[in-house]
């Protein structure tokens, strides 16, 4: 995480150390609720969020994690392209973890898939 009191750049610049931190459910509500709105909030923006994971994509190196309310209502799959390479033993499937990354794209649900939000250069904190 480094020192998030050291910014490298303009002082004028717009980038931030301190990750947005969400819940899975509150990003699948907002999502689901107003996604045009959502994507262009949180779009290129640095995060954090918890969430269950789903399982771990060795070949794309992605850690999936996924929510699902009870009522199947609300649904998000967070794919998460790790920036260091980790072991597909270390997280178990329904773990609860935290990741940080820079939010990529948002896909809109479809009848095979959920809501997707893609995180690049994601690490487990």
């Amino acid at each position: 995480n480094g020192k998030q009191d050291t910014q490298i750049g303009f002082w004028t610049m717009p980038y931030s150390t301190v990750p947005i931190e969400i819940a899975d459910v509150d990003l699948a509500i907002e999502f689901q609720n107003k996604p045009e709105e959502t994507s262009n909030k949180y779009y290129k923006q640095y995060i954090k969020v918890t969430s269950t994971v789903k399982n771990y994509d060795k070949t794309n190196e992605e850690l999936i994690l996924e929510y699902t309310d009870p009522d199947g209502k609300y649904t998000l799959e967070i794919k998460c392209k790790m920036s260091l390479y980790i072991e597909a033993e270390e997280y178990k499937e329904n773990d609860k973890i935290a990741v940080k990354g820079t939010i990529e794209k948002f896909e809109l649900k479809t009848n095979e898939n959920s809501n997707t939000v893609y995180l690049n250069n994601c690490f487990v904190e």
